[in-house]
């Protein structure tokens, strides 16, 4: 993804100069391919951020419910290894070898402007299934772009969200409830936290975590943590995207503050570390049983329910109480149709039918979903098909997928390179003091915002010409 995010803006512009802005207004021409029963293949594009076996049944999940619908339509499902790259040449080539493909929704706005995605506004103002004011906001408005003003959430519809992966901690029961801390298990000191749907204080998870390392030394508290969580929750923010150009906030006292924590954590040997990561990723170890906590989304859940050798559940991912709801940001991706589809209809339908409540139904009870529908149905539907399978707690999913938004590479659509240098000069902090190019928080920081601000003004005028 670094890599990608570095090449971002030369592939952007070849896109443009390859294909224009048609992609840009409210009308498309063009035929709509067969309309009728006769056979159709859609050629369907997935990434395999999860593993390609696990993205393609999450996928198959929605196709196989579809052509349940309409039987004279079949797929061809191709799962891509480095996806953004891959189909960021895709698009420069000018091909149209796919009818539907995949949208991360940092890489959103970038490729509305490439020009190959349909405008479907005017499809979803006619649709009798898909009511984009009963999809949660912050899901809704990752795919409405305003090309003239590079900003999400206006303007035009150029995907449907086919998902929303709402961050929360997940935790092995069976392993708090074995370790102790003082004269009572660790679960029992922690029980009102862990079983919460809404907030988790940051203060007290990092005495969980201290306690769960003082009990056993050889397994890891918690993987996963995320400093965009720890940085928001104490009311900070990386730029500040309401100047133009954007400007860096690094050096505000919150910022710091979350870093501080973020240093601390890694130092007390809570969670793990670079070295551990290459050889063993946070989420093998918690299912091994080696680290007992894991912040990631609810993707997670199809996988942890072929885990036998201990019970888990979820809690809210631990903040500061400035805006501890704000825990971390949600994965989302949508479906788009290539503009030059031969079978627009039908692509359409399919993109329109995964983002349905049918649709939603469909994978929430594959154990991929949760419905990103604001409605009691969505939620009752939702506690139906976890009903008698882990986790128990299926509220924290909705208290999550309700206040967490998009992520950083969302803030911009013209760069990405800004959060790759934040985040490979945060490493000299992790150095020893004396250590070739060790800096403290405060000095990372402050050079993080003259060289952000640097990337921030280039990017602007290069991308406004």
């Amino acid at each position: 993804m670094k890599r990608f995010c570095f090449m971002l803006l030369s592939c952007m512009f070849a896109c443009i100069a390859a294909l224009g802005f048609s992609g840009c207004g409210h009308k498309q021409s063009g035929q709509e391919g067969v309309t009728d029963d006769s056979p159709v293949t859609l050629r369907l594009a997935n990434w395999s951020s999860a593993g390609a076996a696990l993205e393609r049944a999450g996928t198959e999940c929605f196709t196989n419910a579809f052509t349940a619908k309409y039987p004279n339509v079949s797929f061809e499902i191709d799962i891509l290894d480095d996806y953004a790259n891959q189909f960021q040449t895709n698009m420069a080539a000018g091909s149209n070898k796919y009818d539907v493909f995949l949208v991360p929704d940092g890489y959103f706005g970038s490729w509305v402007n490439s020009g190959v995605m349909l405008d479907l506004t005017d499809r979803v103002a006619e649709s009798t299934v898909v009511n984009m004011d009963d999809i949660f906001d912050n899901v809704a408005d990752r795919y409405m772009y305003d090309a003239s003003t590079y900003s999400l959430g206006t303007d035009g519809i150029y995907a449907l969200p086919k998902d929303v992966g709402p961050y929360v901690m997940y935790y092995n029961k069976d392993l708090l409830r074995e370790l102790t801390a003082g004269n009572q298990s660790i679960y029992d000191k922690y029980e009102e936290y862990l079983t919460a749907s809404d907030t988790f204080d940051i203060d007290v998870a990092h005495q969980m975590w201290r306690d769960i390392k003082a009990a056993d030394g050889t397994i890891y508290s918690v993987g996963g943590v995320q400093i965009e969580g720890l940085v928001w929750s104490n009311g900070g923010d990386f730029i500040d995207v309401t100047k133009t150009p954007a400007v860096a906030t690094l050096e505000d006292e919150a910022v710091a503050e979350a870093y501080e924590l973020y240093l601390e954590l890694y130092n007390e040997g809570l969670m793990p570390n670079g070295a551990t990561s290459s050889t063993a990723d946070p989420n093998t170890l918690f299912m091994a049983g080696s680290c007992a906590m894991i912040i990631t989304g609810r993707w997670a859940v199809t996988q942890y329910r072929t885990i036998s050798d201990f019970e888990w559940d979820v809690c809210p991912v631990p903040a500061f109480s400035a805006n501890p709801t704000l825990n971390s940001s949600s994965g989302s991706v949508g479906f788009a149709v290539h503009k030059n589809s031969q079978n627009r209809y039908y692509a359409w339908k399919f993109v329109e039918f995964c983002a349905s409540f049918e649709g939603q139904l469909a994978a929430t009870r594959a154990g991929f979903n949760i419905p990103f529908y604001d409605t009691e149905e969505a939620v009752a539907a939702l506690k139906e098909a976890d009903a008698g399978k882990l986790p128990q707690n299926t509220d924290c999913f909705v208290s999550a997928a309700r206040e967490q938004h998009k992520n950083r590479l969302s803030y911009l659509s013209y760069s990405f390179r800004w959060v790759s240098k934040i985040d490979t000069q945060s490493g000299y902090i992790f150095l020893k003091e004396g250590d070739s190019g060790y800096q403290t928080i405060r000095e990372f920081l402050q050079t993080a915002a003259k060289d952000v601000n640097s990337i921030l003004r280039v990017d602007w005028e290069e991308y406004t010409f």
